[in-house]
């Protein structure tokens, strides 16, 4: 996750930023933790699909549900 990261310029500064599969990957991380929160971070994770759906890694992100065995969510 830390090695995908991208550089983003905000304002005048550059900054480390994780892509959105790694985002949704947190987001699966918290279902497993946190399990009253799974309609938000469901929620939260569709609004990052729709948002940059034409550059989505799926293998990434089912990787991230199988690893907290959560493929049926997938």
């Amino acid at each position: 996750m830390l090695e995908r990261y991208e550089m983003r310029k905000i304002e005048d500064i550059k900054v480390k930023a994780l892509k959105p599969e790694d985002i949704i990957g947190l987001k699966v991380q918290t279902i497993v933790n946190s399990p009253e929160r799974k309609i938000k971070e469901i929620y939260d994770i569709e609004s990052i699909v729709e948002k940059f759906k034409d550059n989505i890694k799926w293998e990434i992100i089912k990787e991230y549900f199988e690893i907290f065995e959560l493929n049926k969510d997938f």
